[in-house]
């Protein structure tokens, strides 16, 4: 049995880089990459040597899982709105109701002294009664007996009390120094000055008519002996018994 002939490296080397050399010439210039599409069959052309792809399995390394990075909450603590302070309504003052005033009592007036004599025109205080002689006799005509010396009163009640009494007006006089005198003879047209519910803190007017003409007066008083004459009333009420005003004469 005749031995084949062993082939060495030395003489196939060079007809496999030899083909390389043709087959790379032969290929044109470069062509840019493909995308790689769906795989198919490849097809061999005639006539070209299909150098087989020597494909590299990439043996990855010891795989290690890495797990999602923990990212830590932010914990946000809510800021608690501040309570507002709340105004206490204040509370309404009750308004008292007012009492109703009562009625003053009237205020007591020192009496006029029993003694005193007043000049015309002054008052005559007593036990809640005022009495005023308006002014001296004036002439003035009257129904009672004619023109003669008459006298204007004014009466305050000042009591406190509703009152009801009469004055007959013959308890009024003039009177001169010489000591002659002259009764009244009526008030206001009637023997008695009235004075029905007369209420407290009211007046009363009334004029005492003398009995007597106004020439006698006048000539009284041109007498030397007259020095003075008076106008007086007594036991006008129990509150004022008594008043009396009096107008010098000068000679």
């Amino acid at each position: 049995m005749k031995r084949r002939p062993r082939i060495g490296m030395w003489y196939v080397a060079p007809l496999v880089i030899a083909a390389g050399l043709v087959f790379w010439m032969g290929r044109g210039p470069a062509e840019p990459p493909r995308e790689p599409g769906p795989s198919s069959p490849s097809v061999a052309k005639s006539g070209s040597t299909v150098t087989p792809a020597v494909t590299f399995t990439a043996t990855p390394s010891a795989t290690s899982t890495v797990g999602p990075t923990s990212t830590p909450t932010a914990t946000f603590t809510p800021t608690p709105t501040p309570t507002p302070t709340r105004t206490p309504s204040p509370t309404p003052t009750r308004t008292p109701t007012p009492s109703p005033t009562p009625t003053p009592a009237p205020t007591p007036i020192p009496e006029t002294d029993p003694d005193a004599v007043l000049h015309f025109g002054q008052t005559w205080l007593g036990k809640g009664f005022k009495l005023t002689a308006a002014g001296i006799p004036r002439d003035q005509y009257h129904g009672c007996r004619g023109p003669g010396p008459a006298v204007e009163f004014t009466l305050s009640n000042e009591s406190g009390s509703k009152v009801n009494f009469q004055v007959p007006s013959s308890l009024f006089y003039l009177r001169l120094s010489t000591g002659k005198r002259y009764p009244g003879s009526c008030t206001n047209g009637d023997l008695n000055a009235r004075f029905n519910d007369f209420e407290s803190g009211k007046d009363a007017k009334f004029t005492v008519y003398f009995n007597l003409d106004w020439s006698t007066f006048q000539n009284d008083k041109l007498n030397p002996s007259v020095s003075y004459y008076e106008v007086g009333v007594d036991e006008f009420n129990a509150r004022l018994p008594h008043a009396l005003w009096r107008e010098e004469i000068t000679h």
